[in-house]
């Protein structure tokens, strides 16, 4: 309920209550997944951590995605190739049909920033000038580029 009034904080709480009493994977996934909204990646990290200690096997790729998002949301050098590491086992995991378009985009941004010097640059030069980043396709040899598509954000 916390969460759904917009009291993220309050609401993390609660699943940090909760998990004292009922530590079963689906809190600590949803817990992690307000965690990562509310940008606490290491809390995130962890509470993912514990759910794959919890996952039965073959069931790792809804956290492998949950851990590749949150790695490339906190968006470090380290953590972007964090990403690729979780985004990579979630595709071997998942079903092609069950990996969203928005962690394949995830996953292409961070291939580029992380394996290519200047598609960083101009990662970082597009963003700052206030351009979305719509969609990145590496191409195949990725240390030679990538085709990168941008939009302008409003509202700034």
């Amino acid at each position: 309920m916390e969460k759904n009034r917009g009291r993220k904080k309050e609401a993390m709480d609660v699943y940090r209550e909760g998990l004292k009493k009922f530590p079963v994977r689906k809190i600590y996934e949803d817990a992690a997944t307000l965690a990562i909204s509310l940008e606490l990646f290491s809390e995130a990290r962890s509470l993912l951590t514990e759910a794959l200690k919890n996952a039965k096997p073959g069931t790792h790729g809804g956290i492998y995605l949950l851990l590749g998002r949150n790695a490339f949301k906190e968006n470090t050098n380290a953590s972007l190739q964090e990403a690729l590491i979780y985004y990579e086992r979630a595709i071997q995991t998942l079903s092609p049909a069950s990996f969203p378009e928005s962690d394949l985009r995830s996953l292409n941004i961070a291939r580029l920033r992380s394996k290519h010097h200047r598609g960083n640059l101009a990662f970082n030069f597009f963003n700052g000038e206030g351009f979305k980043i719509i969609d990145v396709e590496p191409l195949d040899a990725v240390t030679e580029g990538a085709d990168t598509v941008g939009g302008i954000v409003t509202g700034k």
